[in-house]
């Protein structure tokens, strides 16, 4: 294949949210990719119609193009979509709350890809400098430090590169990973043992979605409850490698009961708790501890009410 043959794919997955898919599709269209060509694949989840006519305002070109499924099918399915009808020898995969930091986002996975790894992450990090941009700074260094050590599934499918050969060859996403959380480890874990996952530290995407405790600690008791169970059951290792061994509540009835007391609790005082970690009157180490434990209250409690739904679909 020659170089002006290879052709690059970037999926968006969007669910009610066409306006924030627009920008991003606009932002990946005006990528600079050198000696390919790139197509962006928006896959619209089973939107409203108000979705749809915002999706309409992108421009007619054959280089963008919008997958519309019929019903809403998940995160995990919804990039699968995309990704079989995609024509890229590469696939990177953004979510659409995201956009890329600069004009070779693209580019840098790329590279790192023809360097010899089968597939890449980056950071992600906020669109200002307040609370929260600092704490998602914070959680990619984690990340970044955590593929220095080996643990490669630590990364994230908000930005995430893989060859398509490899993505197709893993089984692609688990689809029975519907809701918040576990879909991205778990893809992970499996396109590690094809071959080597690297960090592309200057690949970076802009998370714009305007976070809250309250919209975070809904979002890990999501994860406890519905996709925890299932990857702690495929890969005990990595689950308690990831730390959420130590505040799964799953076991005793005891155990189970104080989780969901907690978590409640937190939930309760989420509002609170959030003006207070994000007013700047706390230092931020001790606002980050407060985000930090009180998310692991609200994902214990979630793994505490799981009910075992999603262990119902054999494991990839």
């Amino acid at each position: 294949m020659t170089s002006a043959e290879r052709k690059v794919s970037v999926i968006v997955p969007v669910f009610e949210d066409g306006t924030r898919a627009l920008d991003a599709a606009l932002a990946l269209h005006a990528q600079r990719v050198s000696g390919a060509t790139l197509e962006v694949v928006i896959v619209d989840d089973g939107s409203r119609e108000r979705t749809v006519r915002e999706l309409d305002a992108l421009p007619d070109d054959t280089s963008i193009r919008v997958v519309r499924l019929a019903q809403n099918a998940g995160r995990s399915a919804a990039r699968n979509r995309g990704a079989e009808e995609a024509q890229g020898d590469v696939l990177v995969f953004m979510d659409c709350d995201c956009l890329p930091a600069d004009a070779h986002f693209v580019q840098r996975h790329l590279d790192a890809i023809d360097a010899g790894h089968v597939a890449t992450c980056g950071d992600v990090k906020g669109f200002d400098d307040a609370f929260w941009s600092r704490y998602q700074a914070q959680a990619s260094v984690r990340r970044r430090h955590a593929f220095a050590a080996g643990r490669h599934y630590a990364g994230t499918s908000q930005n995430l590169a893989v060859r398509r050969a490899t993505f197709f060859a893993a089984g692609g996403f688990d689809s029975a990973y519907r809701q918040y959380g576990f879909e991205d480890r778990d893809l992970l874990i499996r396109m590690g043992r094809l071959g080597t996952i690297g960090w592309v530290e200057d690949a970076c995407v802009i998370h714009r979605d305007i976070l809250s405790l309250p919209s975070v600690f809904r979002k890990l008791r999501e994860a406890g409850r519905f996709g925890a169970a299932r990857f702690h059951l495929a890969y005990p290792d990595a689950y308690r490698a990831l730390g959420y061994g130590r505040i799964d509540a799953s076991g005793r009835l005891l155990r189970r009961s104080a989780a969901i007391l907690a978590g409640r609790l937190a939930e309760m005082a989420a509002p609170w708790l959030d003006r207070l970690a994000t007013s700047g009157v706390l230092p931020f180490p001790v606002a980050a501890m407060i985000v930090k434990l009180g998310s692991a209250a609200s994902f214990a409690r979630g793994t505490a009410e799981a009910t075992g739904e999603t262990l119902r679909r054999p494991l990839v």
